[in-house]
Formats: C-alpha cells, structure tokens, sequence
C-alpha cells in the first residue's frame, strides 16, 4: 500500500548492485481480491515494470484465481499443496493440476508446485511440464553449511533413478 515501495525497492537494488529481475515479489491470490487494494495493485504493475519478478502463492485456492493471471504481471505462479498433496492417486487432483500447468504454460507463465512430500507425487509432476517443484519429499529446510552435501547427494539419487528408469 506504500506509494514510495518502487522507489525505495529500485534504490535499494541499485545500492547492493542487483537487478531487479533477481528480486521476486510473492503475493498472495487472496491480497488482489479486496477492492481496497487499489494501491498494492498499481504497486504490483510498477514493480513488474521495474523488472521485479510477480510470484502468485497459494495459486487456485482464491476466487478470482484465472481472473489474476489476465490482470496481473505474473512471472509464476506457485500451485497451492492442496492441488499437488496426493496427486499421483487421485484422478481429479491430476486433472486439476495437470489443467492449471497447461494454462500457465500456455499464457507464458512459470509454474512451482508446493508441497511434494512423496517420490510417487514428485513423478507424476515431473511428467507434467511443471517448471519446479518444492517440498519436504525433495528436501527439508536446512543450515548453509549441509547444502553441499545435499547437492552430492541429490545428483547421486537422480542418477541412480535414470538408470532404474530407463
């Protein structure tokens, strides 16, 4: 709602020497409903202009969902864990999701599903075109210093799952 947030967003990105475009704003569905917003929704469009990536959160979950993808700069949008939670055994959750990916994709929108909590849900998504994927079946929040490891470790799981693949 701050009218100076571009401006003081653009200084500061300017004084630490990082574009814009590495800065992502994530907003929830539920923040561009209310009529009283007028403020954070011209704010949005500006900060998109400056180059600031628009992140859509808990994306389906609202009322105007669609809607926000026509109105709004949005760069990606984040599918809510109640869409993906699941998804591999269920057949609407697949055509939900499978339906929300495709539409975003076809508007030229990134997509991260949250809350992959199951390697059979993590699959499914991957065969989707799903440009990411976030949740504690990937990896639990952790200290900087064990995110070497992580990586090692993660790039042996993947190669061991390709062989068994293919």
């Amino acid at each position: 709602m701050d009218h100076a947030i571009v401006d003081r967003m653009l200084f500061n990105t300017d004084a630490v020497g990082i574009a814009p475009s590495r800065i992502c704003i994530e907003l929830l569905e539920s923040t561009l409903l209310s009529n009283r917003m007028d403020a954070a929704v011209q704010n949005i469009h500006e900060l998109a202009r400056a180059g600031f990536r628009i992140d859509l959160d808990d994306f389906g979950t609202g009322h105007a969902a669609i809607s926000s993808l026509r109105n709004f700069p949005v760069s990606r949008i984040k599918i809510d864990r109640s869409f993906v939670t699941g998804v591999h055994a269920d057949q609407d959750l697949q055509l939900i999701t499978t339906t929300l990916i495709d539409l975003a994709k076809k508007l030229g929108v990134d997509v991260l599903a949250e809350g992959i909590e199951t390697h059979a849900d993590w699959r499914f998504l991957e065969h989707t075109w799903c440009d990411q994927l976030q949740g504690f079946g990937i990896a639990r929040p952790m200290p900087l210093e064990d995110l070497e490891e992580w990586i090692s470790d993660w790039h042996g799981q993947c190669r061991e799952l390709s062989k068994r693949s293919a």
